[in-house]
């Protein structure tokens, strides 16, 4: 197992809102996501990460509780706005353990303390979100997970 850990300001150090910032890249250099492939993106609202890899020919799922961010290139994947802890039965049961990466980009921290308005708040949120990534790899995927690091 490898861990990369790189604080909030490294990751801030974007040189537009528009260009990879060192989680794309460190995600393109490092796991090396192949044309083809199938990924989903946790959190995708803040993040060009879905855009970027969907450019690429990779086949991509954004998941978010905000609609689309329109500040952002026009959409060129699947967006699914709704609770990543409680996602549509159809997208479950036609997507789980096959994806070949799930990414979540500073997102995590975030699950269950009604940051997002999303309701009421829930202590576990984020265990849970985790058991869901991994349930949504296929055998051999990887989970690429950046938490703020520092302070």
């Amino acid at each position: 197992m490898t861990l990369v850990i790189f604080d909030e300001e490294a990751r801030q150090g974007m040189l537009g809102k528009n260009t990879p910032d060192i989680d794309v890249m460190l995600l393109l250099d490092f796991f090396g996501v192949e044309e083809g492939g199938k990924v989903l993106v946790v959190g995708a609202h803040d993040e060009n990460t879905a855009n970027i890899l969907a450019d690429k020919g990779i086949e991509v799922y954004g998941v978010d509780l905000r609609d689309y961010d329109s500040s952002l290139p026009p959409c060129n994947y699947n967006y699914l706005r709704c609770d990543f802890c409680n996602l549509p039965k159809e997208f479950i049961s036609e997507h789980l353990g096959t994806f070949d990466a799930v990414i979540a980009l500073s997102c995590i921290e975030h699950f269950g303390m009604c940051a997002y308005m999303e309701g009421k708040s829930h202590s576990y949120y984020d265990i849970i979100a985790m058991r869901k990534v991994w349930e949504f790899l296929k055998v051999g995927g990887v989970a690429y997970v950046t938490v703020p690091f520092g302070g």
